[in-house]
């Protein structure tokens, strides 16, 4: 489980790892500001930010700490569709890319496994 803790209203940490989004200074018109916020609201891309690796690197020393031997997971057709680097990013960070087998989840396209006894980089 990741600990995730508010810390001042613009931040946020999880584990070791700090989110804050942009200052946002008061326009000189706010309401039309906030109107235009509600009609076209502009997302944060928090993608190729190593947010992601981050996170992964927590969740691998956590478990190991905890002496949990493999972890492992599923890929769907989404989440390769949501990002077709996906694949690609878990084998760079150490993980098997397997056929999908009865751990894992019933629309799983493969599975992912990553041995935590072998050595760390």
């Amino acid at each position: 489980m990741l600990q995730c803790v508010l810390y001042p209203p613009d931040k946020l940490v999880i584990g070791d790892i700090l989110i804050r989004d942009d200052v946002i200074h008061t326009p000189e018109h706010l309401g039309a500001a906030l109107l235009r916020l509600l009609v076209e609201p502009k997302s944060i891309d928090y993608r190729r930010r190593g947010l992601g690796t981050h996170l992964l690197q927590f969740a691998i020393k956590k478990a190991r700490q905890r002496g949990i031997r493999r972890i492992c997971g599923s890929l769907t057709q989404e989440n390769i569709n949501n990002n077709p680097n996906l694949v690609k990013w878990y084998k760079k960070h150490g993980f098997e890319i397997r056929t999908p087998s009865q751990e894992n989840i019933e629309n799983a396209v493969c599975g992912i496994s990553f041995n935590l006894e072998q050595k760390l980089n």
